[in-house]
């Protein structure tokens, strides 16, 4: 198996396919998922702000 931080490095930076990430309060399932609260995915298929307050 990958370490946690070979993982989480794919997922920051590199393609990777269809996944959900709960980031920055936002869930989203994307490719090129480096999206935060000011910054959006390149392509995003799901993406919905989480109810924090």
């Amino acid at each position: 198996m990958e370490t946690n931080k070979d993982t989480e490095d794919a997922n920051s930076s590199k393609k990777v396919t269809v996944k959900k990430i709960n980031y920055h309060g936002a869930c989203c399932a994307v490719v090129n998922c480096t999206n935060t609260k000011n910054n959006h995915p390149e392509m995003s298929f799901f993406r919905f702000p989480l109810d924090e307050e």
